[in-house]
């Protein structure tokens, strides 16, 4: 009962309270959602030691240590976005942290639902507040293509649980476990997993989160689509891969093309973007892949790898998300061709972009390298059962990797380490509220990366069971060699910088280097999207060929166009639809 309190009850009440909340009081305001966070923070660390708990029968809320576990994580993310959004944002209405409040408290019933009507509640109010986040933003477009998009996959999620429940007798989502053996099951299956990918951003459907990274205000994008939907979407793919379905053959073949499909497809867009925020989406959208690809194995070591990843891309694109809000705030900007210089104003958010850059490109040994070794492992692993495509799928994690760190590269060097702009200011970070989350993320990519085994293999271990993985990997060793790696280095600066240094002009090719002649560091990764077939894909994506979203558009505005041409209001036109249907009639039945 106290975890219902905790997680539950208190956002609700203190969401409700903040709406009668005056808009000039938007930062105290924000007291309810720190709060509301340390609850559900707190809430889920009561119950994570135990495997299995009961919450109350009567509602249906039951859990594992990994709904424990994605609770506390919630409640983590939440804190660290309420603070950070109290001190980066100076304006705002008592509605905004209502939906907050509210979102954590959905949250959490989401990953604690036993019953069908709590999980469908739960989830159904996480798609409509990230939708009113989006509106109440002033971003209508994009607030209703992703009402749109979730609100869609919400119902095929409504029929697939229903199926479900009418297959497994009874509303327990906890007594359910059907095979993939008839055409309705694989109907319930698809439904389902469309509602999954739909939320974690899988392709083909997803298009609304690159435009809400782009144009929602850093707090929205930052706790839904860099974090919570993440951990929503893959934790739904695993009750539906794990608890609810025994997954065959061409269960595991299809999301391991759609992971593939995903990785890559998502990375080269991000190659050819040009807005910090946007390029970013298609990251968060890439993640995802491995994600289902780890799902997609079936082994122990890739699912593990799998929900691993989730983690960690929770921890380190949310802090990716907040460093580019620092950058935008402070620069009035997100375009890279206006950035530059920016690693002395901000040493902080330097150093915390590029630690999570590093993690999320999978470099060793950070956080997101362990996941990604553990979903390269459980990929070799399948080719024991005869799976003929594991080279393909292995090749498109491996080189997804490779170009997420080439995309960073970009970044780090068109942000930070480039010329200066004239975009800059010489305002330095909030050290109260926005330092806490640039600092406590980073060190967790740091942390799961060098002691993984006493952060989150216990936890995969206790839901799995025993982790075995191929090849030697040792964390410490490795991150013993990079640190005297830096002592070195760090060794030989201070002693150039004692024997003395003078400053010269730059000169290219003779000439003077002038502001005119300064390079972005976007210019080099231009030629991708100049090459014949590139080219061409990057001008169908910006059709929107490849948009879900545009494609149902697309085809139910032409069913209303044939719709009205058809009804025209002429009388002649009805007389002869009437005269054709008699004729029909007469040929079916007269026959």
């Amino acid at each position: 009962m106290e975890i219902l309190k905790l997680t539950i009850y208190i956002p609700l009440v203190l969401g409700f309270l903040a709406l009668f909340v005056p808009g000039r009081f938007f930062r105290f305001n924000g007291i309810f959602a720190l709060i509301s966070s340390a609850a559900v923070l707190v809430g889920g660390m009561k119950v994570y030691p135990s495997y299995s708990f009961s919450v109350m029968n009567t509602l249906a809320l039951k859990g594992d240590i990994l709904s424990a576990a994605l609770v506390m994580l919630t409640g983590l993310f939440g804190f660290l976005v309420a603070l950070y959004t109290i001190g980066h944002t100076k304006e705002g209405s008592g509605f905004f942290w209502f939906l907050y409040c509210w979102l954590l408290s959905a949250s959490a019933g989401v990953f604690l639902a036993d019953h069908y009507i709590v999980m469908l509640v739960s989830w159904g109010v996480t798609g409509l507040v990230l939708a009113l986040m989006i509106w109440n933003a002033g971003n209508e477009e994009i607030g209703k293509k992703t009402f749109l998009l979730v609100g869609g996959s919400d119902a095929l999620m409504i029929m697939g649980l229903a199926g479900l429940v009418l297959a497994g007798h009874g509303s327990s989502l906890g007594s359910v476990k059907i095979g993939l053996a008839s055409g309705a099951s694989w109907m319930i299956f698809t439904a389902l997993a469309i509602a999954a990918f739909t939320k974690a951003g899988a392709m083909p459907f997803h298009t609304w989160i690159p435009d809400t990274s782009k144009l929602a205000p850093i707090p929205v994008v930052a706790i839904l689509p860099a974090s919570i939907d993440k951990l929503l979407g893959i934790y739904l793919l695993k009750r539906i891969v794990m608890d609810w379905f025994v997954i065959t053959a061409g269960g595991n073949l299809i999301m391991m093309l759609v992971g593939a499909v995903t990785v890559i497809a998502a990375v080269f867009m991000a190659l050819a973007q040009h807005n910090l925020r946007r390029l970013l989406g298609y990251h968060a959208v890439s993640q995802v892949g491995y994600m289902v690809m780890g799902l997609g194995t079936g082994t122990v070591v890739g699912i593990a790898g799998g929900l691993m990843h989730m983690i960690n891309n929770a921890i380190y694109k949310q802090g990716l998300f907040l460093c580019s809000g620092v950058i935008e705030s402070r620069t009035g900007t997100s375009r890279l061709e206006d950035l530059g210089g920016l690693f002395k104003k901000f040493p902080i958010t330097f150093a915390s972009f590029t630690i999570c850059a590093m993690a999320i490109s999978g470099v060793p040994p950070l956080n997101g390298f362990v996941s990604k070794w553990m979903i390269y492992q459980g990929i070799i692993k399948t080719s024991i059962t005869g799976n003929p495509l594991w080279v393909i799928w292995l090749v498109s994690a491996v080189f997804g990797s490779a170009l997420t760190l080439a995309s960073f590269i970009k970044i780090v060097h068109a942000a930070f380490l480039g010329q200066s702009s004239k975009g800059g200011t010489a305002k330095s970070e909030n050290v109260l509220f926005e330092v806490p989350a640039l600092v406590i993320l980073p060190a967790m990519c740091i942390l799961i990366g060098i002691f993984p085994h006493y952060t989150v293999y216990p936890l995969l271990e206790q839901v799995l069971g025993p982790i075995h993985m191929n090849g030697l990997w040792f964390p410490q060793i490795a991150a013993s060699f990079l640190l005297i790696g830096v002592g070195v280095g760090v060794l030989v600066y201070a002693l150039c910088r004692v024997s003395g240094f003078r400053y010269s002009e730059t000169y290219i090719g003779g000439e003077k280097v002038t502001p005119a002649m300064r390079v972005s560091g976007v210019e080099f990764y231009t030629t991708i999207e100049n090459l014949g077939f590139f080219k061409k894909v990057y001008s169908w994506a910006g059709k929107g060929y490849f948009d879900m979203y545009e494609i149902l558009k697309g085809f139910v505005f032409y069913w209303i166009k044939l719709l009205r041409w058809l009804h025209n209001g002429i009388l002649s036109t009805y007389i002869l639809w009437v005269m054709v249907g008699s004729v029909i009639v007469f040929y079916v039945f007269l026959k």
